[in-house]
């Protein structure tokens, strides 16, 4: 009878340690899905930042080349009027 109990008492330890086995991986690959879903929050926010300051380049690409035009737009009618200054002061000469 002291032997039954010996062996109860240690497949009792072994299922009692088993169970705590089984809940720390059950507790672990919990804490590996949180950590994915975190990941993968953190790249959509990642990704979402990107295409933000994409378009803000693409905007300030825009409004540079509208900057230039501009600039051209002003030489040339800056050239246009030292053009016609030089013909009056030779008319008036």
């Amino acid at each position: 009878a002291a032997a039954d109990g010996a062996v109860g008492a240690h497949g009792a330890a072994r299922v009692g340690g088993e169970a705590t086995a089984v809940g720390q991986q059950a507790a672990s690959t919990q804490e590996i899905g949180r950590n994915v879903s975190e990941t993968i929050e953190a790249n959509r926010g990642i990704a979402k930042n990107m295409g933000e300051v994409a378009g803000a380049s693409g905007e300030t690409l825009a409004d540079a080349a509208a900057a230039e035009a501009s600039a051209r737009g002003l030489l040339q009618s800056s050239e246009g009027l030292q053009r016609l200054l030089e013909r009056f002061r030779y008319a008036r000469a």
